[in-house]
């Protein structure tokens, strides 16, 4: 016998009726394969010949998406069947307990053959009509994750015309700057900028040269399609974080940062879209603090810095100085993994970008925290890259390991509560559990421009995430105009 789990009950058969619970398949006489009744006025006497009849019914395979929405499957109950409209979201009956399942006449129980044949014949007509799965870009490896064909249906894409869409995760490399250090007008002593194709590497300190600067860090103009094409209003650019320059010696540094910032705050005003993060450097914590204020001081909303810099951790207590300067001044500080630091096992597979900044991440957040950094200074903004990385998922570990740790550890909720996060963690399911974990109030849209593995797609996630309408609109954009100081005229 073969019992289909997640099939309609009939009516007045729920939880407490005497006669609830699961229906079995009834024993019943079913033609055999290839001999299902056609169209014409006489095939349907042909059901009726004992020479067309077989065993019994014992097995069913069915196929997601077409088996309950034909109305005919033989030893299926009437109250079992797919009966209209409202029984749609029945269509996918999948989970399966066979009994006693034995071959028939040596094939396989199939469904009515003109089931299949419906689904294919739907999937021509949507194709034919454009309404086809929106192909996402190149750079996303071409999955839909959380939404492929054959998983769990989401909601589609809702689009929102009106709202002041802003994208608070970007990054941007001053051509001028680079240019002018490749010819020579400009001098840092420790700094080495050389020609790469049609872009640049840069080398610090004698070290080796980074990776190629991305042509898309570079070109205004393609940020500029893009930014039109995507429908993003502002987009909040900090620099890359391979030419900040944390090897440098302090002086040399802080001036490089300097230099660097102003290179960003120029590029920014070109275009109007553009809102400017500062840069400071972080191997001089009392110099970072004084930059920090004077990047405030100019008008910027804050500064990116990276997780760490060299072999110090944020929570060391010598970037106190640079903390106090963010809750003096209300600044945003932007936490993003930099490239450097990852060990060998990473090498394959592309987990350097595809996990290791991550893990260095979430260990930097999870060392705030228990250092209490956000509680201390609650009027520093600090937001956090890719989601927070695996602090959500994370966090009920962190709170009891400091229930077992009371005396070493701050309570991690507490810190936990004043973080924001962007919105680049491409999986609608997952967008979800971290509105639900930290609040929609804390969730930013962001896309990581320029690089292959951001979201150059950054609305979908968030339209296609089921969220209330309010809070869809708080991460589009809300959220981060009170954050940033940012307006439909501009920044403030």
């Amino acid at each position: 016998m073969l019992l289909v789990r997640g099939a309609p009950r009939a009516r007045g058969a729920g939880p407490g009726h005497r006669e609830g619970g699961a229906r079995p398949l009834l024993h019943r006489a079913r033609l055999r394969d290839g001999h299902q009744p056609g169209r014409g006025p006489r095939d349907g006497l042909r059901r009726h010949r004992a020479r067309h009849r077989c065993r019994t019914l014992r097995a069913v395979r069915l196929q997601p998406g077409g088996a309950a929405a034909h109305p005919v499957l033989h030893g299926l109950p009437a109250a079992q069947r797919a009966r209209g409209a409202h029984h749609r979201r029945h269509r996918a009956l999948h989970a399966l307990a066979v009994h006693d399942a034995r071959a028939e006449g040596r094939r396989r129980g199939r469904l009515h053959g003109r089931a299949g044949g419906r689904r294919r014949r739907r999937q021509r007509r949507a194709d034919r009509r454009g309404r086809a799965a929106r192909p996402l870009p190149a750079d996303q490896a071409g999955r839909c994750v959380g939404g492929a064909p054959g998983g769990p249906r989401r909601p589609s894409r809702r689009q929102v015309t009106s709202q002041f869409v802003i994208d608070v995760h970007a990054h941007l490399a001053p051509r001028e700057l680079l240019a002018g250090l490749a010819a020579g007008r400009e001098r840092f002593p420790g700094i080495e900028v050389r020609p790469h194709e049609s872009t640049y590497t840069v080398s610090f300190a004698g070290g080796k040269p980074t990776r190629p600067v991305a042509p898309g860090l570079l070109d205004p103009d393609r940020r500029g399609r893009w930014l039109t094409e995507q429908g993003v209003h502002r987009q909040v650019v900090g620099g890359w974080l391979d030419i900040f320059g944390y090897d440098l010696p302090a002086a040399e540094g802080a001036g490089w940062a300097e230099t660097l910032t102003g290179a960003l705050r120029e590029t920014a005003a070109a275009d109007e879209r553009l809102v400017a993060l500062g840069t400071v450097a972080l191997q001089d914590p009392g110099g970072a603090a004084t930059a920090l204020a004077a990047c405030r001081a100019a008008g910027l909303p804050g500064v990116m810095i990276a997780t760490r810099a060299g072999g110090r951790e944020l929570d060391d207590p010598a970037y106190t100085p640079v903390w106090e300067a963010a809750d003096d001044t209300g600044a945003v500080v932007f936490l993003h993994p930099g490239f450097a630091g990852a060990g060998a096992r990473y090498q394959d597979f592309g987990l350097v970008n595809g996990l290791a900044r991550l893990e260095d991440s979430t260990v930097t957040l999870a060392r705030l925290l228990y250092a209490g950094v956000p509680a201390r200074f609650p009027r520093a903004r600090i937001v956090v890259a890719h989601g927070g990385a695996a602090l959500p998922y994370a966090l009920g570990r962190l709170v009891r390991n400091h229930v077992l740790h009371p005396e070493t550890t701050a309570d991690p909720l507490e810190s936990f509560a004043r973080l924001y996060f962007d919105s680049v963690v491409f999986d609608p399911p997952t967008l979800e559990f971290l509105a639900a974990k930290a609040g929609p109030g804390r969730v930013l849209l962001g896309s990581d421009y320029p690089f292959p593995i951001g979201d150059l797609a950054p609305r979908d996630v968030v339209e296609r995430a089921d969220l209330k309408d309010g809070d869809r609109d708080a991460i589009l954009g809300g959220t981060a105009a009170g954050l940033f100081g940012i307006g439909p005229g501009g920044a403030r």
